[in-house]
């Protein structure tokens, strides 16, 4: 009987340790812009003569969905670090400047070489841990046409993870009236830098979504944006998702 207990125990340790449970799953968080001194802020938007900057929305979400993951057990690997910032209940987040590539410690870029660091940080732990399932989130914010609202996700190919995604949103009614849309080789053109981490074909997570969840030109979602407990259920959406993904797969 001890040995039975001491062999439960060894095992319920190395599951906790590698953080991943019985469902074998690495989520990556990659928190879109940042870096380059402020020159990449993603959308930017002037409101009540301040200045709204994506980046340091994006970060402040990835951060909150982060600790949501660990704390359940979840292995999770962010592309991007800012030892700088933490998890803010402010209203105004200054711009993501001072980011650094997780992959090899370097400011963060929004060059072809920046952003091929974020999926090559992934590659790199894939190789030895090619049994697990990968999961990759890119987190932004849109600043298109004021009359679109809401959180879209843009994919290279469907999921069923997908799926239980867009209905985590759909339950509260936050799901964008911009459609959901799939990219192709021809929206590189049109879309550029933002699907580079889903188009790159060294990236080797199985599952590859980029979530804008919200639209900064509308005065609904940069209020939410400007929320604190409302990043925060940005942030447990996703992990509801993710959970439920683990559950029902």
């Amino acid at each position: 009987m001890r040995k039975i207990i001491i062999l439960l125990l060894s095992v319920s340790i190395s599951i906790s340790i590698f953080g991943i449970g019985p469902k074998k799953i690495i989520i990556v968080i990659d928190p879109g812009h940042g870096g380059t001194n402020g020159q990449d802020n993603g959308g930017v938007v002037s409101f009540d003569h301040k200045k709204y900057y994506e980046s340091g929305y994006n970060y402040d979400v990835s951060l909150r969905l982060e600790k949501l993951l660990r704390d359940s057990g979840y292995t999770v690997l962010k592309t991007v670090e800012n030892s700088k910032r933490k998890i803010s209940n402010k209203e105004f987040l200054s711009r993501n400047a001072s980011a650094i590539f997780t992959f090899d410690k370097t400011k963060v870029t929004s060059d072809s070489i920046g952003l091929s660091k974020r999926t090559s940080y992934i590659n790199s732990f894939y190789v030895n841990h090619q049994n697990v399932k990968v999961v990759f989130l890119a987190i932004h914010f849109d600043e298109i046409d004021p009359i679109y609202f809401g959180t879209r996700f843009i994919k290279n190919k469907d999921s069923y993870f997908l799926k239980v995604l867009e209905s985590s949103f759909k339950e509260v009614n936050l799901i964008s009236n911009h459609p959901l849309f799939e990219i192709t080789n021809g929206d590189k053109k049109t879309y550029g830098r933002n699907i580079f981490v889903l188009m790159d074909k060294n990236n080797k997570a199985n599952i590859k979504i980029l979530i804008e969840l919200g639209n900064l030109n509308s005065p609904n979602d940069l209020r939410r944006a400007k929320d604190a407990k409302f990043r925060q259920r940005y942030a447990y959406l996703i992990f509801k998702a993710i959970k439920n993904y683990q559950f029902l797969e």
